[in-house]
């Protein structure tokens, strides 16, 4: 285990016997704070080992060191199901150690200044990332878990004034600065839940890379290829710009720049000008985050001839290599009611980026959007097999089970 990790846990326990020693616990404890905050960290471990069914060795042993905790794989399989870690309770309430942390620093309790909640939340993720790196897998299920629970930290600690003003939790640490500033803005946008969540999922998994990578650990190649679906001004452009310093402070790219451009910028009137500006514009986003602006009107479905074609397919070539090409459509549909009450619906529909377009029909991604199960690319697909699957239509009859659950099949 990274000798910086095993100081933080070390410091972090101190932080317990130091809460302790300060007589806030007003609650019965069988044990001393210290034992109850390693006992945190090994539920969290088996909560996330456990997200994709069983525990690995590699997972077990690291668990083992990291808390201290001599566990077998069936001793965790009893922890998961004894402290029900299946449930939703788990991952939406703060853990008892998290109760008194806060109250040592928002509560005043403490007879210094140093913050304790923000070492334990730090310890608690970068505890996760560091047992999903040994994961045989891409550990989708896994960071899922980590990102929900770091998440339900977060948002406790920023009620009690334990952040900062823009949504996260203060760190001094200098490796992850530039990551959380950009972080910090994205949190500070209003609304777009499902995209910071998103965001943290991907930051969370590249750090994961990260740690695999400097073990000389096995590294599963994942796209970084991303949509942005949203009306203008919902913020699009200021994600893809986050995402950007993002992947540059987490070593993945060597710029960090954003390079925005539209249709007028790749597509060309005149025969053998297209390829051209799409290799200019590559050239000039290498390094960095190439934003491609309404993409959906590279596709001109009124004229067979039209260059955007060609732009797409040379798009495509300078993506080859990628063998991780999955990717999905997602609507998401909100209403707010003037009493504030929200209603919120979210529909996806998975597919794989095709090496090339096929078919007539649809608009936009349509004729490169490949679905494994029907073998055809949605452009091929007629009206009503397309809605069937659409991820339009399962956000509006998902949209229509939370309006019905609230108000009825009445209204």
């Amino acid at each position: 285990m990274d000798q910086n990790l095993k100081n933080d846990i070390e410091e972090c326990l101190v932080c317990a016997d130091e809460i302790e020693a300060y007589g806030i616990i007003k609650d019965r404890m069988t044990t001393t704070f210290r034992e109850n905050v390693r006992y945190e960290m090994l539920k969290l471990l088996a909560y996330i080992g456990y997200g994709n069914g069983f525990f690995s060795g590699q997972e077990i042993d690291f668990i083992k060191e990291a808390t201290g905790f001599n566990v077998t794989e069936g001793m965790l399989r009893s922890i998961v199901a004894s402290e029900h870690l299946q449930e939703s309770s788990y991952k939406d309430n703060p853990p008892f150690a998290m109760k008194y942390f806060i109250l040592s620093d928002a509560g005043g309790k403490a007879k210094d200044n140093k913050r304790r909640t923000p070492k334990y939340i730090n310890v608690m993720r970068n505890l996760g990332q560091e047992l999903i790196a040994r994961d045989g897998t891409t550990g989708d299920a896994l960071i899922d878990r980590l990102t929900g629970y770091i998440g339900m930290l977060e948002k406790n600690a920023k009620e009690y004034g334990l952040v900062n003003v823009k949504g996260t939790v203060k760190e001094t640490n200098t490796e992850k600065k530039t990551v959380e500033e950009a972080l910090e803005e994205l949190n500070s946008l209003t609304g777009l839940d499902d995209v910071k969540r998103d965001v943290n999922t991907l930051v969370n998994l590249m750090k994961v890379q990260k740690i695999r990578e400097e073990r000389g650990m096995k590294v599963p190649t994942v796209s970084k290829h991303l949509v942005f679906s949203g009306n203008p001004g919902t913020g699009k452009t200021t994600v893809a710009r986050l995402l950007a310093g993002i992947y540059n402070s987490l070593g993945v790219l060597s710029k960090g720049h954003l390079v925005e451009v539209d249709r007028s910028g790749l597509v060309s009137g005149y025969i053998g000008q297209t390829a051209a500006k799409v290799m200019e514009v590559v050239d000039t986003a290498l390094g960095g985050v190439l934003f491609i602006d309404e993409a959906y009107s590279l596709v001109n479905q009124e004229n067979g001839n039209d260059f955007g074609h060609e732009a797409i397919e040379i798009l495509l070539k300078n993506m080859e290599g990628i063998e991780n090409r999955a990717c999905k459509f997602v609507s998401v549909i909100c209403c707010c009611f003037p009493d504030g009450q929200q209603l919120s619906a979210r529909g996806e529909c998975p597919g794989i980026l095709a090496h090339g377009p096929t078919g007539d029909g649809g608009f936009g991604y349509d004729p490169i959007f490949y679905i494994p199960e029907l073998g055809k690319t949605m452009a091929q697909l007629t009206p009503e097999e397309k809605n069937k699957i659409s991820h339009r239509a399962k956000a509006l009859a998902g949209f229509q089970k939370e309006w019905e659950k609230q108000h009825g099949t009445d209204q």
